[in-house]
């Protein structure tokens, strides 16, 4: 397999087959390319029966009857729409070069009776589909066709798969890419357009095997299954997630900024003017807001501000504070409500970014309990803690510093755009939510939340540990010593656990759905590879702090854990033959999360679909000390000091990047 396209050969007798499939970058559009190589000394006659079922739909059942196709005898190509799909509308085909003698696209009529199936269809067996077989509702498109290949010699044959929103986008796609030159062709710029824009900038370590994550399949995994597909196995909605897809793009500020300016400002267009946000939504046949969940959930819309700071201090864009972006209208929720699904209206109403981000501030400031903090509601960045906060009095400590870090980090912005004066309200809103957070630490943690009836809800915590680290609402000291305490209890020898022990239905303060998931597997008590990946951010961050203080020897153990752990998290930690067998996933995709229950220690969870990838990349750059600010490339002065067993020996970059060092 390679960016953008897999290989799949098999040899039986003198026949020897190869496919690549790929997906080109630039148009909606797949390829796949058969070649037979023929090592007898006789011609080899072989019947080729291309199939692919169509859905269009979010799984199959969804569209069964409901699919018009169309057959273009110009083209030799099979025309496919689903004028019930609200989502997503347009033409999809399906052509070959293979001279096509026959079509089919009911499926019982390509599978044939009872006695027939996918492994042995009676399209295959006779070359014919079966005509007395009825449609059953569920379309595919299938041909079949003959190919000669000599002794001695190869045949090939390509294939074209795609969607448009008209026939006539179809068939220039088509014309294309159907024959088998044109399709050698396509492959060749898609490799080459992965490899440009994955060259930005590269890091070569002493580990080969870091590199090709880092440099290669993070981003990779980042683009394809987040930003561009949003689907995975167990997700195949298309959605957008308000807070997933806006961290998706914190990576890219290093290498495509672009990716990360038009992010935002879609995701700023899904507020709402009291300031709250869809939690997710998706996007109408035309490219507008279509529906959404709008949510008691308390942190999705500081997501805006935080990566708008990010964004501004990164590339120096400030002119993005100014970009007008329209609002949402739609009922408002009660305070018992879980959530409403429905499509918003656009609001005539519109505002700066700037504004956008100031009414994510103050909704979160506004809404407080008796502790100081900020309310839990239907749950935070954990999204299956949804029934401690539900009767709206319980409360986030993980939000409270989230919140904190979000203010001291935007309060500049605040003072240039608005002066001194409205830069101190936010500022002394900082301050006394940092006294509020204080008042949460017990002994050697930090409290993680609080229930509706006060229950203090305090399991070790690799979120609430990091963040409040990152956040620089607690001192140093204290710092060290949630660190260590998370260290203690929440790192095993192969896995990094989001918090142990376990919830389980029966606990006396009942956090919601989290405690569904069997002990040990996915956000209860399992490696949830995007919240424990903070631990590593929070670690360099207490090394940088080691050292200004003269704490030399501190500030180095700090970065060594900091790669340690990174790698615990990574795939690269699994890649022993006899782990591989448990761990069950692919080497090269950053997984989701690994279970730690009974019975599936060390089993992965999800893989393509998961905003851990993202953040490993952020973190990759981290652990060197790099950083993006005003468009530049900031290295620091140890860049190529040894990093434990891992060390930098050079740093390659596009000489459109600059540089700077510190």
């Amino acid at each position: 397999w390679g960016r953008g396209y897999a290989l799949f050969r098999k040899r039986r007798a003198a026949m020897e087959m190869a496919m690549k499939l790929f997906v080109l970058p630039d148009q909606p559009a797949e390829v796949r390319l058969l070649k037979i190589k023929n090592h007898g000394t006789g011609p080899l006659i072989c019947r080729v029966v291309p199939y692919a079922h169509i859905m269009l739909g979010g799984a199959p059942v969804d569209s069964a009857g409901k699919i018009r196709a169309q057959w273009d005898p110009r083209l030799m190509a099979l025309f496919f729409t689903n004028p019930h799909n609200d989502f997503h509308r347009g033409w999809a085909f399906a052509a070959t070069s293979l001279p096509v003698e026959v079509f089919e696209t009911a499926r019982r009529k390509f599978l044939g009776g009872p006695d027939h199936d996918l492994v042995r269809p009676f399209m295959v067996e006779h070359g014919v589909p079966d005509s007395g077989q009825p449609d059953d509702g569920y379309t595919i498109a299938s041909f079949v066709g003959t190919l000669a290949v000599p002794p001695g010699g190869e045949s090939a044959v390509s294939m074209v798969f795609g969607q448009t929103e008209t026939m006539d986008q179809g068939a220039q796609i088509i014309t294309a890419l159907k024959e088998v030159a044109s399709a050698e062709e396509a492959f060749e710029r898609t490799k080459k357009w992965w490899s440009d824009f994955l060259s930005v900038l590269q890091l070569e370590t002493s580990d080969p095997a870091f590199d090709r994550m880092v440099n290669g399949w993070l981003a990779y995994q980042t683009l394809v299954a987040r930003i561009w597909g949003r689907f995975g196995p167990y997700q195949r909605s298309g959605g957008y997630g308000y807070r997933d897809q806006l961290q998706d793009v914190l990576p890219f500020l290093y290498l495509h900024p672009n990716l990360a300016r038009s992010q935002i400002l879609l995701h700023a267009a899904q507020q709402f003017r009291e300031g709250d946000v869809l939690q997710w939504w998706h996007e109408t046949g035309e490219g507008k807001t279509g529906i959404g969940l709008r949510s008691r959930a308390s942190d999705p819309h500081l997501w805006l501000p935080y990566v708008v700071g990010h964004y501004v201090k990164a590339t120096g864009d400030g002119s993005i504070l100014d970009q007008d972006v329209p609002f949402l209208e739609g009922k408002l929720l009660s305070k018992r409500s879980e959530g409403r699904l429905f499509a918003p209206r656009p609001s005539r109403d519109s505002s700066s970014l700037y504004v956008h981000c100031l009414r994510a501030l103050d909704l979160s400031l506004k809404r407080t309990g008796p502790n100081g903090l900020p309310l839990l509601g239907m749950g935070d960045w954990n999204d299956s803690l949804d029934r401690a906060g539900f009767k709206g009095r319980g409360e986030s400590v993980w939000l409270g510093f989230f919140l904190y870090h979000v203010l001291i980090t935007f309060e500049d912005l605040i003072g240039t755009k608005e002066g001194e004066e409205r830069k101190d309200h936010y500022k002394q809103k900082a301050l006394s939510l940092r006294r509020a957070l204080e008042s949460m630490w017990r002994e050697d943690r930090f409290v993680r939340a609080i229930s509706d009836e006060g229950q203090e809800m305090a399991r070790v915590n690799a979120l609430v540990s990091g963040w409040a680290i990152l956040s620089g609402a607690t001192d140093f000291a204290r710092g060290c010593l949630a660190m260590e305490t998370a260290l203690r209890v929440i790192e095993k020898e192969k896995v990094v656990l989001l918090f142990t022990p376990p919830y389980a239905e029966n606990y006396a303060t009942y956090p919601g759905r989290l405690a569904e998931y069997p002990p040990g597997v996915r956000e209860n008590g399992g490696q949830y590879s995007h919240g424990v990946s903070w631990l590593v951010d929070a670690l360099l961050i207490l090394s940088e702090t080691a050292a200004k203080k003269g704490l030399v020897e501190l500030a180095r153990q700090y970065r060594l854990k900091a790669v340690e752990l990174w790698r615990k998290i990574s795939p690269l930690s699994h890649l022993e033959a006899d782990e591989m067998i448990v761990y069950g996933l692919p080497p090269h995709q950053q997984a989701a999360d690994v279970y730690y229950g009974p019975g599936y220690e060390g089993r992965g969870g999800w893989s393509w679909y998961t905003g851990a990838a993202a953040r490993m990349l952020y973190t990759a750059y981290h652990l060197f000390g790099l950083r993006m600010e005003n468009g530049e490339l900031i290295e620091p002065q140890d860049l190529y000091e040894p990093r434990g067993s891992l060390t930098l020996r050079r740093l390659l970059r596009k000489p459109s990047l600059k540089t700077r060092g510190i």
